[in-house]
């Protein structure tokens, strides 16, 4: 599980609000410019939508992807063999 802090910083010509794509979540709504963290909780490839507020047609959308880390694998490979 990722947990992460995310700044998102933008700025649109009409309100606008920032969407969790995944859940269908909104998370902050603002009136043209803004800066708002996120706190990220996921094992997957979270994505985000920036919406009109008005027409709520999608501005924006990017993703945050978790990158999967196997320590354990890694370290049974180097375990598995020796020069000495």
């Amino acid at each position: 599980m990722c947990r992460t802090n995310i700044t998102v910083r933008w700025q649109a010509d009409a309100p606008a609000c920032l969407v969790n794509a995944t859940s269908q979540r909104v998370l902050h709504c603002a009136k043209q410019q803004d800066n708002f963290v996120v706190t990220v909780h996921s094992k997957q490839t979270v994505a985000f939508n920036l919406v009109d507020q008005a027409s709520n047609e999608i501005l924006l959308t990017t993703e945050f992807k978790i990158l999967h880390n196997q320590p354990q694998a890694l370290q049974q490979r180097r375990l598995s063999w020796s020069i000495f």
